[in-house]
Formats: structure tokens, C-alpha cells, sequence
């Protein structure tokens, strides 16, 4: 089966009920909290990911740091490749 096909049979996957996989039981297990409970949980989580994600990159990233980036992507040269990808 291809990669593909692989991935259309996941996105077809339904369960009865909200949950995240449990790898020790094999299966969905239903969530703790109520599905709005889940859902802002979720979005705060990823929002501090986001936030940490921004912080770290204005704390390596100065100007003089961007030129140099800048100028480095604008002098090389990737190898063209033949073969179809």
C-alpha cells in the first residue's frame, strides 16, 4: 500500500468519542476533561510553544546575524538535480 493510500485510510479514521491515543492500551482513551475543557487546553499549550518558539528567535536573531544569513542564501548556489523527485 503507498504512502498515500496509508495516509487517506487515517484521515477516514472516526472514534465514538474525543480522546487521545494511549500507546499502552492500543487504543483511544477518552478525555479527562470536557471537550471545551480539551480544546482551550490545547490552544493555551500551543500558544506557549508559539510564544517560546518567538522568544528564542529574537534572542539569536540580530541584525547583523540576518545580514549574514541574507547574504549567505543570496551567494549559494544549490546543485541542480536531474532526477525527478
Amino acid at each position: 500500500m503507498s504512502t498515500e493510500e496509508n495516509l487517506a485510510l487515517l484521515h477516514a479514521l472516526g472514534w465514538p468519542r474525543p480522546g487521545r491515543y494511549d500507546l499502552a492500551k492500543g487504543t483511544i482513551a477518552p478525555l479527562e476533561d470536557d471537550r471545551k475543557e480539551w480544546v482551550v487546553a490545547e490552544a493555551r499549550r500551543w500558544l506557549v510553544l508559539a510564544r517560546r518558539h518567538v522568544l528564542a528567535v529574537l534572542r539569536y536573531t540580530t541584525p547583523s546575524s540576518v545580514s549574514d544569513r541574507e547574504s549567505f542564501m543570496a551567494t549559494t548556489r544549490l546543485p541542480t538535480s536531474r532526477r525527478p523527485i
